[in-house]
């Protein structure tokens, strides 16, 4: 038997249907600016993925390759357009 949660509106719209999958956060930070990597052997390869936003007028690129989530600095000009602050955000699904 399947087991879960559904959210409707007072129109009967379903806003959420929470018998799927979804993601854990699984670490949260703001990456150095340069190199760097962190590895997550709890987490299986398959199910770790990351969301990366830019900040700190400095683009970073940010992969995966394995258990492991990498970064580079990859152009040391300033992208106005990158305000705020960068934040790494890695999940598990």
């Amino acid at each position: 038997m399947s087991s879960g949660i559904e959210v409707y509106s007072p129109t009967g719209e379903l806003y959420m249907d929470g018998t799927g999958r979804y993601g854990r956060v699984v670490d949260v930070f703001q990456p150095n600016l340069g190199t760097g990597s962190s590895t997550y052997l709890n987490v299986a390869e398959e199910s770790l993925d990351f969301a990366y936003f830019q900040g700190d007028s400095q683009v970073l690129t940010v992969w995966k390759s394995g258990q492991t989530i990498n970064w580079r600095l990859d152009d040391a000009y300033n992208a106005a357009a990158f305000s705020g602050s960068r934040l790494l955000v890695v999940v598990a699904f």
